[in-house]
């Protein structure tokens, strides 16, 4: 899709006509999808209006108005609307109490009834992925609600638990009802590209680097119980779960256990989990695409794959997950995609609780060697490690493959509720 491709928004009931600019944005990172249009027509959007968003005729996102905002000059006249896939919904509210989910921990519960019991009050949809099936099914012996906890915050603590993430699916549609907004329960990084992403070359007009730290400690310490609190003897009461990150100056960062974590395993795994996150977090790159498809043809831009992300000219060489993808075009210009990608252990459990130091004399110099620790002595995956460790659980679904993106009818196939993993 380097050529412009046709998109459509209808908002409330009426369809869009003049639509001078649209931009989407697609995230693994954020629950809900968003979208930004600048229309000439003369109507007026409320606030809260349903929205439908469309490319090549499918209907990739429902959601809301949040904010309208008209500008005018001599001659022109700019409407801009912009709002959230559906799913924002669970971000905004309070945990709905009832339905068999309250404080008194219910027990026999899966991820996937939990989660559709839970979404019910809100008009969405849950879609569950083929690489987590299984474990979205599998029952939960305890469940436990914090007072006043959030829905997203439940539901992602309990996906974690699980070794899932949430994301924001693309619109659910049904021969026998309107479309809605999906949330999707999937595992992180089972899809791989079959091609890489290249700097520089015909497509690919630019790409930055981030390396930001101010979110990552040098330790990380799960409490089981004593909230972090020390005895008189000044050592931590309930320490059970530690991580280090040895790039890190001391800047510890103490943790209370999630709900149910009890067992030294989940304790460890949670500090862990804590560490690898955001060490991968802070390591950015992004990357300026022509066009919205990444094969020129009719499939998106998907997060959730993993590229090979390789820059010829500072000898920079890795895989990489992408995690959100914006859409761009306006009349009279050209389809573009900006994509950020981060390191593949983004959630990762490796069973090494401890992220080492790369010795200066190990560093290259010169050009090629630039970016040769950007990834700050962590690893180079293969295809192998992206499948035995795409999880937190240390597990794989056997359908782990790599993407075939021109299979089917393109956008359709790619995107259809048919598919788990659409």
């Amino acid at each position: 899709m380097t050529a412009t491709p046709t998109y459509s928004a209808v908002v409330g009931d009426y369809t869009v006509v003049e639509i001078q600019s649209i931009s989407l944005r697609l995230s693994m990172s954020e629950l809900a999808d968003s979208f930004t249009l600048v229309v000439s027509d003369r109507f007026g959007p409320s606030r809260g209006e349903r929205v439908e968003i469309s490319i090549e005729g499918r209907v990739i996102l429902v959601g809301e108005v949040m904010t309208v905002r008209l500008s005018k000059s001599v001659g022109t006249r700019d409407l801009t609307i912009t709002g959230f896939s559906a799913a924002q919904r669970l971000v905004k509210s309070s945990l709905v109490i009832g339905d068999g989910i309250g404080t008194r921990a219910p027990k026999g519960f899966s991820l996937e009834e939990l989660c559709t019991q839970a979404v019910k009050p809100f008009g969405i949809v849950v879609d569950v992925a083929a690489s987590a099936a299984d474990i979205a099914a599998e029952k939960i012996d305890k469940v436990k609600v914090k007072p006043g906890q959030k829905v997203y915050d439940f539901l992602a603590d309990l996906a974690k638990r699980q070794g899932c993430i949430l994301v924001s699916g693309t619109a659910s549609v049904g021969p026998d009802r309107e479309a809605k907004s999906s949330i999707r329960i999937t595992r992180v990084a089972v899809r791989e590209s079959p091609f890489a992403l290249v700097y520089p070359s015909a497509r690919c007009e630019a790409i930055d680097y981030e390396d930001d730290a101010r979110a990552v400690h040098s330790q990380y310490l799960v409490t089981r119980r004593g909230g972090g609190t020390r005895d008189e003897d000044g050592t931590l009461k309930g320490l059970d779960g530690v991580a280090d990150d040895e790039r890190m100056p001391y800047s510890p960062l103490i943790i209370q256990t999630r709900s149910g974590g009890r067992s030294q395993r989940a304790l460890d795994r949670q500090a862990e989990w804590e560490m690898r996150k955001r060490a991968a977090e802070g390591q950015r790159v992004s990357m300026s695409w022509k066009g919205w498809s990444p094969n020129n043809g009719e499939a998106l831009w998907k997060p959730n794959t993993v590229f090979r992300v390789v820059d010829t000219e500072e000898g920079f060489d890795q895989p990489m997950v992408l995690i959100s993808v914006e859409l761009a075009s306006s009349v009279g210009g050209a389809a573009l995609a900006r994509l950020e990608l981060i390191p593949p252990d983004a959630y990762a459990i490796l069973d090494e609780r401890k992220i080492k130091k790369i010795k200066k004399r190990q560093r290259r110099r010169g050009p090629k060697g630039l970016l040769e620790t950007f990834l700050g002595g962590g690893f180079t995956p293969s295809k192998e490690w992206i499948i035995q460790h795409a999880d937190l659980a240390n597990k794989s679904a056997a359908n782990t493959d790599v993407v075939d993106f021109d299979a089917g009818a393109a956008l359709g196939a790619f995107f259809t509720p048919d598919d788990p993993d659409a």
